[in-house]
Parts: structure tokens; C-alpha cells; sequence
């Protein structure tokens, strides 16, 4: 029989860059840590970290290489034109794969200045906790899209 509570996780990230830059994430799960960042710095690129894990599990993200003064682009009205930031596309477990309300509503950020934003749009650095609390994929795939 197989194992219910071993999965692959795999969560694809898009980058967008700006001047040529982009930001980078680190992915922390069982005291090791990979780091994410696109090839690419010129135009936006995709790239998806996966992993084998046990449930239950905590998988701790660190955004980085923001500056909010120079990295956010504004026209004479306030309104963003430019913005480096990554994105959190999807979520799966094995083939299952989160919502989009899980992924914008249920996400959460916490910036460097303490601020918590629920969203899988980042702009800020940061670190975001993604907490697998149940002991099979089943369960934990409904936990995360209900």
C-alpha cells in the first residue's frame, strides 16, 4: 500500500524583473535550504522548486532583493507601471493542485517591517510560512481549497 502521507510538492514561482534584476527566493524544509532565482533577468521567467516531502510539513519561504525606493515604478498619477516582484503561480501535491483562492487569499507574507499580507503576488521581501498540517495528501489537499 502506498504511503498517503509522502507527496512531491511543487510550487512555480514567476519572476518579474526589473533593471535587469530580479528578486530571489529561498525555500527552507527539514534544516535545508535551496535557493530559487531565474536565469533569465531580462524579461519575466518561470521556475518550479519540488521536493519530496512527509506530512505533516512546514515549508519556510525568504523572499529577497527588493528596494522599495528604487524597484517600484510610478507614473505623475501614483500608479504602478513597473513593480520587480515574484508570483506564486501554483501549489500542487503530487497532482493536486491548490486553488486560486488558496494561492491570494490564504497566503501569507510577512514583510520585513512586520506587515502581514495575505497574497501570492510579492513585492516585498519577507518570509512566508506554508504549514502542512495533515497526515495525508487527500486531507491536506481539502484542508488547503476549503
Amino acid at each position: 500500500m502506498m504511503n498517503q502521507s509522502e507527496c512531491l510538492i511543487s510550487i512555480e514561482f514567476e519572476f518579474f524583473p526589473l533593471r535587469n534584476k530580479n528578486m530571489s527566493v529561498s525555500a527552507e524544509l527539514n534544516d535545508e535550504i535551496d535557493v530559487i532565482e531565474a536565469e533569465n533577468h531580462f524579461t519575466t521567467t518561470t521556475k518550479t522548486y519540488t521536493k519530496k516531502i512527509t506530512l505533516p510539513q512546514k515549508i519556510k519561504l525568504k523572499f529577497n532583493g527588493k528596494n522599495n525606493k528604487i524597484d517600484t515604478i510610478v507614473n505623475k498619477d501614483g500608479e504602478i507601471i513597473a513593480d520587480k516582484h515574484v508570483k506564486i503561480k501554483s501549489i500542487k501535491l503530487d497532482v493536486f493542485e491548490c486553488s486560486e483562492i488558496f494561492l491570494k487569499q490564504k497566503l501569507n507574507l510577512i514583510t520585513n517591517d512586520k506587515k502581514s499580507l495575505q497574497t501570492n503576488y510579492i513585492g516585498f521581501d519577507g518570509t512566508m510560512e506554508i504549514d502542512l498540517l495533515e497526515d495525508s495528501v487527500f486531507k491536506q489537499f481539502t484542508t488547503m481549497n476549503s
